[in-house]
């Protein structure tokens, strides 16, 4: 069975995607991913998440924040909606 996803949700789905997977580990598109790490300093974690988003057509990152246990989680505009991304880092 499929199941059918909103465009808002899918676009969130490949933002958590893109800011998860490791840069230069995806095959047949190199750029793809961050290289985010947890212990970097909050603007080198925006302008990196920015870089891992800017090929969904939308999506922009508008600010970071560091929590606990390797959790960071991004504020995003998709298409002039808000919503969030939540990832955990080593």
């Amino acid at each position: 069975m499929i199941s059918k996803i909103n465009y808002l949700d899918g676009l969130l789905r490949d933002a958590a995607i893109a800011l998860t997977v490791p840069r230069g580990g995806f095959y047949p598109d190199k750029n793809f991913g961050s290289a985010i790490k947890y212990t970097e300093p909050l603007p080198l974690t925006l302008v990196r998440a920015r870089q891992a988003v800017e090929h969904l057509d939308g999506v922009y990152v508008k600010s970071v924040e560091r929590r606990d246990g390797g959790l960071v989680v991004f504020n995003l505009s998709v298409n002039d909606t808000k919503g969030e991304v939540q990832a955990k880092y080593d």
